[in-house]
């Protein structure tokens, strides 16, 4: 029980970014998939 705040800290620390990167790179390939769906539906359409 003495290295569970420690545990928890490590845990917190790397978790936090991981989960901002996460969403982060979510939206812009969600975007950059959005972005490449238009082009290629006005390109064809044209």
């Amino acid at each position: 029980p003495q290295d569970s705040p420690y545990v928890y800290c490590v845990f917190y620390v790397t978790f936090v970014p991981l989960r901002w990167i996460y969403y982060r790179f979510k939206k812009w390939h969600y975007y950059l998939l959005v972005g490449l769906l238009s082009t290629s539906v006005t390109g064809s359409s044209n």
